[in-house]
């Protein structure tokens, strides 16, 4: 019995322990019709706290003791009207982030932060536009000087364009709209990203322009000048109704080390489904649409049970759950929907971070119907192959001293049993030589947040 017993343990680090979530932890109930989660260390001690959004204001829950105890609202802006978006970026180049927002539909509002403790300036307009029209925005170095700027998507009824506001100081002035793409129709972002690989920050999108939803990139040039639209795909004309891009995702779902595109769609006849498109060359090229099933509500990736792959966290169409389905096989196809919670109402929006500070990602949501802030724990111990390890332990089987090898710094070390129990928490190299004998699994996390489980034996 001892040597089949040991025959199944060894066999565990060839996969991968499916993740499992513990229950429903309520941060704030008092959240009128949230909407919007941001997991960010605001106060800079090293815990994981909870920005969020509510109807009217944005408020911050601080993380008291680095284990997911959350603190009451401490009030960010209040008196907002009709909140929209919000973006964290470091807008003035100071070291720290700021909050950058939607106000109403046509104002953009940027808040400094003072001190990098959760103390921000008053309101500072960037943008006000005419009422008429709705608008977007992105944060985002464009012209690659080492400072953010704001691209924003202006909508009315007829017609879109894409401008670029210049960060001309580094402190937050910006230029006159530079105009970047005109004459869309609802158009989708745009996402930016670096397309083609060559250093430029490109834009992604969609229209409708004389017919169904069109995917489209445009190149960046060089000096924030775009080339002609290239078309990555388009949907049926012959349908009966065309068809639209509700949303999108630049992501990869393939661990391929390529970043994929992710949409969602919907046609008036053929409802509304969820595919996603293989990048090819890293250089523009992408497949043909392919279908990701049982997915039609928000969602978002995160590799949840630590295997490397990204698994899909999402929100039930319904609004009346949370899940996760698992990265089947690496290749794009996912497991069926395991639920995370059904105690939401109406849940807005889903992230994943690492709230107790155990090198697993924790789940947390928003929901208006109940203006509640959740977390879940991320209970299961991952366990990935050692074939692709980043980090190297040695020696393995050992007697009692333990060396580890990485190209970055090591922050922390833990060691866990069998059952799951963690026995032991360091920031260095480590001797176990009064450890029983026996297979232990050692948890490294690093300088840039990566971390990895190793088994080891203890002769």
């Amino acid at each position: 019995m001892k040597n089949i017993l040991l025959l199944f343990i060894l066999g565990l680090s060839f996969f991968t322990a499916t993740a499992q979530f513990g229950p429903q932890q309520i941060i704030t109930t008092n959240s009128s019709s949230a909407f919007s989660i941001i997991p960010y260390d605001i106060n800079q001690d090293e815990f994981m706290d909870i920005i969020s959004g509510s109807s009217n204001k944005i408020v911050w829950h601080q993380n008291q003791d680095g284990l997911g105890d959350f603190s009451e609202e401490q009030i960010i802006v209040e008196n907002i009207q009709s909140l929209g978006g919000i973006i964290l970026s470091d807008f003035d180049n100071d070291g720290d982030v700021d909050i950058i927002y939607k106000e109403f539909q046509n104002k953009i509002i940027w808040l400094e932060n003072l001190n990098g403790l959760g103390d921000f300036g008053p309101k500072q307009i960037l943008i006000e536009s005419h009422p008429d029209y709705r608008v977007s925005s992105s944060v985002e170095d464009m012209d690659n000087d080492g400072d953010k700027d704001l691209i924003v998507n202006y909508t009315n009824t007829f017609n879109n364009y894409i401008v670029w506001y210049e960060n001309l100081d580094g402190q937050g002035t910006l230029s006159d709209e530079i105009l970047l793409i005109e004459n869309l129709k609802e158009a989708y972002g745009p996402i930016i990203v670096d397309i083609d690989n060559d250093g430029n920050l490109d834009l992604l999108t969609s229209h409708e322009n004389n017919g169904p939803a069109k995917l489209v990139w445009y190149r960046n040039l060089g000096n924030v000048v775009f080339g002609q639209e290239q078309e990555i795909y388009q949907f049926d004309f012959f349908q009966s109704d065309w068809t639209s891009i509700s949303y999108m995702q630049y992501v990869n779902i393939n661990s391929d080390e390529d970043k994929d595109i992710v949409i969602t769609a919907h046609n008036d006849d053929l409802g509304t489904f969820t595919y996603w498109l293989e990048n090819l060359d890293n250089q523009g090229e992408f497949s043909s649409i392919n279908l990701i099933s049982n997915v039609v509500g928000f969602y978002r990736f995160y590799d949840l049970n630590n295997d490397g792959d990204n698994d899909l966290l999402g929100l039930s169409s319904g609004g009346d759950r949370i899940y996760w389905k698992e990265s089947e096989n690496s290749q794009g196809t996912f497991n069926s929907q395991i639920n995370i919670s059904t105690e939401v109402n109406f849940p807005r929006d889903i992230r994943a971070s690492d709230i107790n500070g155990n090198g697993l990602l924790d789940v947390i949501s928003a929901s208006s119907g109940d203006n509640k802030i959740a977390w879940y724990e991320n209970e299961v111990l991952g366990l990935v192959d050692q074939s692709e390890n980043h980090f190297t332990l040695y020696p393995n089987p050992t007697e009692g001293q333990l060396n580890i090898n990485s190209n970055q710094e090591i922050i922390l070390i833990e060691v866990y049993n069998l059952i799951g129990q963690k026995i032991l928490e360091t920031k260095t190299e480590f001797n176990i030589s009064n450890f029983n004998s026996g297979i232990y699994f050692v948890k490294i996390k690093d300088t840039n947040g990566f971390s990895e489980v190793h088994k080891i034996i203890k002769e």
